[in-house]
């Protein structure tokens, strides 16, 4: 008889469990990963980075549901508990004097890095830039950081023969149970921990959920933190921290600015051009950059136009023409294989392209900038004499 040591060792004890809201609790994790930051400290490189840790600190969090379901409680938890680490390592870095954040940055990236998480967040407590006001107005949310810390800490350093994998298979289901609704309540901590750290960082994702200032806002590459995200975050701590001094001061910036209507906002947050309604577009023209301005000034030439693409791929503007959702790709497109630069046969629709002035380079790519516009059917002399006449 062949024994399997393999098989004998990693599965005897263990218990695999399905999480049933887990799909709830990875779109929470989805929302904090997306939320990266578009502000510049330090310069760009080292903001990338932190955004870097963000996206680190979500998967952590979204391994340890995979690690409980698989039956590795405590790997989950020191995933769990990883996140939160990477979480107080983004405030170091990020929410810290000029020299510290650079020198942190630094020992992290060269893996000489030794802060610990409870004294890191004693100093930034006393000494952090906006953490120090966070701490201040919003004591139990430091608390709740050191309570749920606690607990993953019994599971990663095996308090207790209940956390033994050769003890816990013979406890009942109810034992079972009552695991599984503490590993979920610990869950629910961490990610509300590190979404509110997030925040720290600068915040955004809180400002966008209010619509007076989402309609005020310029497009900073970021997105809203959704209801779900914000229920969990709950009311307490979302009025605490907006009555920071970090969220007051963006709040007080940002309401300066007139607000945009509905149709406006879509073109600045959503790269859409409401066809129909362009006449509420050019009233506010204004609040428009020259890039955007550009582009509703050639897709108003036609209502067969659906989609343009410039600045090889990095601009593209839908438009409400574009009812099917049609799919189109500038690449697929060789300028040399046509003599016209109109009515280009293109699927079942057509393209046609624009120029900038004469040796025009893309400030996105440095590349020759071409406008390639799709429409439904083909544009008529008019239409044409209309495109040719905008101000590239």
């Amino acid at each position: 008889m062949v024994n399997n040591y393999e098989k004998n060792l990693l599965e005897r004890y263990l218990k695999p469990v399905e999480i049933e809201n887990k799909e709830f609790y990875y779109s929470l994790i989805y929302e904090i990963s997306e939320s990266l930051t578009s502000g510049i400290i330090v310069d760009l490189f080292h903001s990338n980075k932190i955004n870097m840790i963000i996206t680190e600190a979500c998967q952590s969090l979204a391994n340890s549901i995979r690690l409980y379901e698989l039956g590795y409680f405590d790997d989950a938890y020191y995933s769990m508990r990883s996140a939160i680490e990477l979480a107080t390592i983004m405030l170091d870095v990020g929410d810290n004097e000029y020299e510290k954040m650079v020198n942190n940055m630094n020992l992290f990236s060269n893996k000489e890095y030794r802060n610990f998480r409870a004294s890191t967040l004693r100093y930034l407590k006393e000494n952090g830039i906006e953490f120090r006001d966070v701490a201040n107005k919003m004591p139990n949310f430091v608390n709740e950081i050191n309570n749920t810390c606690i607990k993953l800490n019994s599971f990663v350093h095996k308090t207790g023969f209940d956390n033994f994998y050769g003890i816990r298979n013979y406890y009942n289901e109810n034992f079972h149970k009552k695991q599984l609704d503490d590993f979920e309540n610990n869950l629910i901590s961490s990610i509300r921990i590190v979404a509110i750290m997030r925040l720290v960082i600068d915040p955004f994702p809180l400002l966008l959920a209010d619509e007076e200032i989402y309609y005020r806002s310029p497009n900073i590459m970021t997105y809203p933190f959704n209801e779900k995200l914000l229920e969990v975050m709950g009311e307490e701590s979302i009025a605490e921290f907006k009555n920071t001094d970090v969220y007051k001061s963006y709040e007080e910036e940002l309401m300066k600015l007139e607000k945009r209507n509905q149709e406006v906002n879509n073109i600045v947050m959503a790269d859409y051009i409401d066809l129909d309604n362009l006449e509420n577009i050019y009233l506010q023209k204004h609040l428009l950059n020259h890039h955007e301005l550009k582009y509703v000034d050639i897709a108003s030439c036609s209502e067969k136009i659906i989609l343009i693409i410039s600045d090889n791929g990095f601009s593209r503007y839908s438009t409400s023409s574009n009812t099917h959702e049609i799919l189109c790709n500038h690449t697929d497109i060789n300028l040399k294989d046509s003599s016209e630069n109109f009515n280009i046969k293109y699927d079942s629709i057509y393209v046609s392209i624009l120029q900038h002035s004469k040796d025009k380079i893309s400030e996105f790519t440095g590349r020759i900038n071409y406008i390639y516009i799709f429409h439904l059917t083909r544009f008529n002399k008019i239409e044409i004499n209309k495109l040719n006449s905008v101000k590239l």
